[in-house]
Formats: C-alpha cells, structure tokens, sequence
C-alpha cells in the first residue's frame, strides 16, 4: 500500500507522485513537543472531536505541507513542523525564509560581540586552527632542534672513540706511544712525503692519517680487523689494506736515502 499523507483533505500519496517525500509523525517517546506541534497543525479531529493522536507509527505528512518541501531539524526553522494546509492561511514562503534568515543574521552579529567589555570574544575557527598550527609547527621546530643536537652530540662522541691523528695532534707523547715517532717528527715526515703522493679525489681518508695508520701497524703490529674496529668502521677492510702497502712502498722509495 502506497503511503499517503494524513492531512485533512490532501490526496497525494507516493503512487500518484513518486517524487514525493513522506515524513513520518514524530515518535511520541522521543519527540513528544514536536509531535505535538505537528497534530496541532495538522488540526485533525477523532471521532470525539478530541484533538487526533493516532496510535499507529505509520503515519505521514507529504512533502506538500512544507515550505522549502523538506522536513528541516533545526528547531528555529519554519520547517520544523509542516505549515502549508488548506485550513490555514500562510504567509509567502519567501517571506517566511528572508525572516529567518534576517533573524539569524541578528542573531549571528549579536553572538560574535562580547557580553560584557571584560569578557573576551570567540576566536572564530580559521584564526583557532590557525594557532593550533603555529603551536604544532613551534613543536616540530623544537624537536628538530633537538634531535640535532643530539646528533651533533653523538658526532662528537664517535669522534672521541674513534682514534685518528687527531687523537695525537700536538702531544710528543702519545704520538711517540703510537707511532714511534714524536709529533714534531712525524708531522716533518708528512710534509715531506706528501709532495709524492697522488692526487686521491675519491679518498675520504686524510693523507696524514694514512701516514698514522701505516706508522701505527708498523709500531703495534695490530690485525687488519682490530684496525678496521680502532679506526673507522666505515672504512672497509680492504680500505686499510691499499693505505698500509702504498703508504708503506712511498715510504721506501723515498726516504731509504737515510740508510
């Protein structure tokens, strides 16, 4: 059976109209005020002459009793309850949507002003998400910052765990201990034998601490392993290999004039 609207003397129904919309009676339990608005505007009588309240929950009222022809749920809107009938005389429904919206531009100007000149006015939503931006673009620039000096802390460790020339620099003691030279003497000994060595473009290694590296094989006699591990782990096994037989055949070709 095809709905049909409850309204006293309306015929339409979704048979007749299939663009029609049929909006249920509002639930007594849920809805109880708009259920009520809704009978009293439909003013339809039982058979007592009582005020009609039908126990079915199938009833309808057409889209036709609907200004804009839509239920609306705002409470404010003429929508709210159907109000187009034969028994009643209804304003225009382009008056009755331009007082609504004059009303709600009222309304709109009345809710951004403050209620008092202490009290402080709604942030509107684009200026809050933009606040909230900038607090989390403050967050991650702060992380950044962070993270790396925490990184460039870690650098500063690895470089004080990784031996290198540096680690002799400037001390005639500790060079001695490692290479068997003096830091005066091995730095007069690089000088000297640098003048022979190759332009190296892909080396990262310092051309001084190839000449450490050899000297210190030569003096502690340390495996190519342990070499790899005290160094620079980055470099390859084959890296310290190459350093210690070039290094060691420049040495011999150029400074056997002592003997």
């Amino acid at each position: 059976m095809p709905r049909s609207c409850c309204v006293p003397f309306s015929t339409t129904n979704k048979l007749k109209n299939p663009n029609l919309k049929c909006y249920i009676l509002p639930n007594g339990s849920t809805e109880p005020r708009r259920r009520t608005r809704w009978l009293q505007a439909i003013r339809r009588e039982d058979e007592f002459g009582h005020l009609w309240d039908p126990k079915s929950k199938h009833v309808y009222v057409c889209s036709q009793h609907f200004i804009t022809g839509l239920k609306n749920e705002d409470i404010a809107h003429p929508d709210y309850t159907p109000s187009l009938f034969p028994h009643k005389k209804t304003k225009s429904p382009r008056s009755v949507l331009q007082r609504l919206e004059r009303r709600r531009k009222r309304e709109g100007v009345q809710s951004a002003q403050p209620e008092s000149p202490t009290s402080e006015a709604p942030i509107p939503l684009q200026e809050l998400e933009r606040k909230q931006l900038y607090e989390e673009l403050y967050n991650l620039r702060r992380e950044r910052d962070e993270a790396m000096k925490e990184r460039a802390e870690a650098i500063r460790e690895l470089e004080m765990l990784k031996m290198s020339v540096n680690t002799v620099r400037e001390n005639d003691t500790k060079c001695k201990v490692m290479t068997g030279l003096s830091w005066t003497v091995f730095d007069t000994l690089h000088q000297y034998l640098v003048q022979f060595v190759k332009s190296q473009k892909t080396s990262k290694m310092s051309t001084q601490d190839q000449l450490f590296i050899t000297l210190v094989k030569l003096r502690q006699n340390p495996s190519t392993d342990m070499m790899c591990g005290i160094f620079d782990p980055a470099h390859r096994y084959s890296t310290f290999l190459d350093v210690f037989s070039r290094w060691l055949d420049l040495m011999y070709a150029n400074i056997s004039f002592f003997y």
